[in-house]
């Protein structure tokens, strides 16, 4: 149906969220310490349209895990640091915040709600959970 190469050599993290039918946002992770943020929109005739907006340099080392929070993406990268940026009705991306975890060799991310309050646990040579708010 489509394809999409925005990062150096690869992608090695991607995220779907779904914004309404046949609307999802796409966010992807790379070796070159990029992310990408696009809307994918599927027409009735399954034509496709994909405008993806490319930030650069916002880990020191391949991202390796992505999780939509409602309006928010949180990455983690083998840098050892997760962050939390706020992503704008034009898919850019604004940083609110930035942790480290005692995870090394960070392999990817999962999160997940319990009424109000958001979690993720982040995986690698074992895994750490922290909250989210």
């Amino acid at each position: 149906l489509y394809s999409s190469r925005v990062h150096q050599c690869g992608v090695a993290a991607l995220e779907l969220q779904k914004i309404k039918h046949n609307h999802y946002r796409i966010a992807t992770g790379g070796d070159d310490q990029a992310l990408s943020v696009g809307e994918l929109m599927i027409g009735t005739s399954k034509e496709v349209e994909y405008k993806p907006i490319i930030t650069k340099d916002v880990h020191a080392s391949t991202i390796n895990g992505l999780y939509f929070l409602r309006s928010y993406l949180v990455s983690c990268s083998i840098d050892q640091r997760i962050r939390v940026w706020r992503v704008t009705d034009d898919n850019e991306l604004v940083n609110v915040s930035v942790g480290i975890t005692d995870i090394a060799d960070v392999s990817g991310i999962v999160g997940w709600n319990v009424g109000k309050e958001n979690f993720i646990t982040v995986a690698g040579q074992g895994y750490q959970m922290f909250q989210i708010n």
